[in-house]
């Protein structure tokens, strides 16, 4: 985490690097380099973040139909 830091600073600043970092953390409870090197940037370029609305789709039907018990379960293999 701190080699990502000293890497992303040199970047995109010191403060982009620690607000993206901490940004990565708190909404996927890890954080990896490239995710904290994109926010860094987008962050340092003046990009606001993505906001979605309500009406985004459901896609937990997605992870439904490719689960392997299901094909098994309704006869696809």
């Amino acid at each position: 985490a701190l080699q990502t830091l000293k890497r992303v600073d040199r970047e995109s600043g010191w403060a982009n690097a620690v607000e993206a970092m901490l940004s990565i953390l708190e909404s996927t409870g890890g954080a990896d380099r490239a995710g904290v090197t994109l926010l860094a940037a987008r962050l340092a370029e003046g990009v606001a973040g993505i906001e979605y609305d309500d009406d985004r789709p459901d896609l937990s039907e997605y992870d439904i139909a490719f689960t392997a018990d299901v094909g098994v379960q309704e006869g696809g293999r």
